[in-house]
């Protein structure tokens, strides 16, 4: 049966993409798809909830989604000479990953996000700089409503001045 599968290796295999029915392998504890030319994750890979060696140096990826920080049991992530110019926020927030034991390779990667001078401060600072993303998003998005709510309150009072009851004051 192969929902019990625990290792995958396609490395050197021509695959071009991955089924979206791999993120059935619920027990799958290590997928190897390097030097394949994959240029792109399916979400469903956020399904493997007992992943802890993910494999996907030298592919054509742009792009990692944002399911792979489902992957709590994640310890390495390989991810070498790939195409991404970002890593996901969501990286940061597996913390099995800050374990000493694991490792994240991003040997021959160009990237973005994180900067070059966090990468060079090593494991820890990447991931420290992604959960800081995180929460820096949410709070662009926090003060994005405040904002608005600030602005909405304004035009009613505005318009509560503008069109309210004019009070005559009796002479005496």
């Amino acid at each position: 049966q192969l929902s019990q599968l625990r290792e995958l290796n396609f490395m050197y295999s021509n695959v071009a993409s991955l089924p979206p029915d791999i993120g059935q392998l619920h027990e799958l504890r290590i997928l190897n798809v390097e030097r394949n030319g994959l240029d792109s994750l399916p979400p469903v890979i956020g399904q493997l909830s007992q992943l802890q060696q993910l494999y996907l140096g030298a592919n054509d990826l742009t792009f990692i989604p944002p399911e792979i920080g489902n992957l709590h049991q994640l310890c390495i992530p390989q991810l070498p000479y790939s195409e991404f110019q970002h890593l996901p926020n969501e990286l940061g927030q597996l913390e099995q990953l800050a374990a000493t034991r694991c490792r994240l390779d991003l040997e021959g990667v160009t990237l973005i996000s994180p900067p070059e001078e966090v990468i060079a401060q090593g494991k820890v600072a990447i991931l420290a700089y992604l959960r800081n993303q995180t929460a820096w998003h949410m709070q662009r998005i926090v003060l994005g409503i405040a904002a608005g709510l600030g602005l909405l309150a304004l035009l009613v009072l505005g318009f509560w001045w503008k069109y309210r009851p004019s009070q005559k004051k009796k002479k005496r």
